[in-house]
């Protein structure tokens, strides 16, 4: 026996109409729901993660660079995301990506030849050459702007990194007095004008000076043995062309250009400095020394 109906007829029929409304209209708009739910999932998760196949370039065979400041940093797949890999040993990297752009940059993902994974911007010092200055003297006068007021500071005899640069000022990494290659303090500028010419120099491993050394012999060679040691290139056999060669001219500081190439000279100065066993500094087992910009080929 049928149950009664409840419903006038045309209840009945309104109701079955609404419910086939209703389901035509949860299909007709499956697509439209999806596009919606994904889009505020973007909107909560931010930008997509970069993911560069290779590192990032600032001209020529002139790549975004970076020292390790401690050993035993953790990488991981993202930003704040899973351990892949702990970096043992301090070492120059590439940059490949910063998060998030634009800035102020938190996480930096580094490699060499591959990339390895995502670490803290504080665990890195981002410094795409090896340029240094020291003071003679100890003492610096620094600025919070390339041409802002000025005072005078302690900063020992520790090389210095020079972070960047305009035509009248450098910009340099300042060292914790307790923690000299390890620890940032702060960034500050430097008038040129203020630089005495015996201030600038690179940041050269001991196993680098042979290298060095070799380069600065081969005639062919001079020019590009000096851009090898201001980029920290030296251990990297890959070819660069006359148009590389070029393309740094404009973004390296004049004082790169400045000295004529003088081979000879070059090759009696770094032989002098690869017998003496002079140490900045050193870590992973490699001892690190200031060189004069005057002694490279």
């Amino acid at each position: 026996m049928l149950p009664p109906i409840r419903y006038p007829l045309p209840t009945l029929i309104a109701l079955i109409l609404a419910s086939l409304l209703t389901w035509q209209a949860a299909v007709l708009s499956r697509g439209w729901r999806a596009e919606m739910a994904a889009r505020a999932e973007r909107l909560l998760q931010g930008p997509p993660v970069p993911s560069s196949p290779r590192p990032m370039v600032v001209a020529g065979p002139m790549t975004r660079r970076a020292l390790l400041l401690h050993e035993e940093t953790p990488a991981t797949d993202r930003p704040n995301g899973s351990e892949v890999e702990t970096i043992d040993r301090r070492m120059f990297v590439d940059v490949y990506d910063t998060w998030p752009s634009p800035g102020p940059v938190s996480h930096v993902r580094i490699g060499n030849r591959k990339a390895i994974g995502w670490v803290k911007a504080v665990d890195v010092l981002e410094w795409d050459t090896r340029l240094v200055i020291r003071s003679p003297e100890g003492k610096l006068e620094i600025s919070d702007r390339p041409e802002g007021l000025t005072r005078i500071v302690e900063v020992g005899p520790t090389p210095l990194p020079v972070l960047s640069w305009t035509d009248k000022a450098v910009e340099v990494a300042l060292w914790d007095p307790a923690a000299p290659w390890s620890s940032v303090s702060r960034r500050a500028w430097v008038r040129l004008e203020k630089l005495p010419g015996d201030s600038w120099g690179v940041w050269i491993s001991q196993v680098e000076l042979p290298i060095l050394l070799d380069l600065a012999g081969r005639d062919d060679s001079a020019n590009s043995a000096r851009l090898r040691a201001v980029l920290g290139r030296l251990a990297d056999s890959r070819p660069w062309t006359p148009a590389n060669l070029d393309a740094l001219r404009p973004v390296l500081p004049r004082v790169v250009f400045d000295q004529e190439s003088n081979p000879a000279r070059a090759v009696e100065r770094l032989a002098e400095a690869n017998a003496r066993t002079t140490r900045d500094a050193g870590w992973s087992g490699l001892s690190f020394r200031f060189l004069p910009i005057s002694d490279l080929p």
